[in-house]
């Protein structure tokens, strides 16, 4: 025969067992809840960055046409433009100067009737990393206001000229 204290042993263990098990099974639904939020901030925050970039990439990439479109007007033509840019895109990779900035500086000095080289551009940008916080276009506006006569800006480059 079956002896009772056994008995009511074994169903006090079983009950016992039972509470822990269901404390266990909230404690795992209350983590897969705070796993599940987090994964779903996760993947909100990783599509919201997707979304961030994307409209960054179409930002540069609006801005970058716009040099082109520039670039297209200075030259007087399409195919021109296209053989400059391969140039400056070159000298963009073996120099520290950024391709935005040498097409932009390109540009102007077309503008005002010059002949600019990739020559040129490198000296500009020498010129301009030798002096902190000055870049490639800031010495391109500086030499722009030369050509009108305004000499100043050329002083901060460290150049003093006159008019001859």
């Amino acid at each position: 025969m079956s002896n009772p204290a056994a008995s009511a042993t074994t169903v006090l263990d079983f009950a016992l067992d039972n509470r822990n098990l269901s404390k266990y099974q909230s404690a795992i639904q209350r983590l897969g809840g705070f796993v599940g939020n987090v994964l779903q901030g996760a993947l909100v925050g990783a599509i919201g960055l997707t979304g961030a970039l994307g409209v960054g990439v179409i930002e540069v990439n609006r801005e970058f046409e716009s040099l082109v479109a520039g670039l297209r007007g200075a030259e007087g033509s399409g195919e021109r433009a296209a053989a400059v840019l391969k140039d400056l895109r070159k000298l963009a990779a073996d120099t520290p100067l950024e391709l935005a900035e040498l097409v932009k500086s390109w540009t102007r000095l077309r503008n005002l009737g010059l002949e600019p080289s990739l020559e040129t551009l490198e000296a500009f940008g020498n010129v301009s990393a030798a002096i902190p916080g000055e870049k490639l276009n800031d010495f391109t506006e500086a030499v722009a206001d030369a050509i009108t006569g305004e000499w100043e800006r050329l002083k901060e480059f460290g150049i003093r000229a006159k008019k001859t």
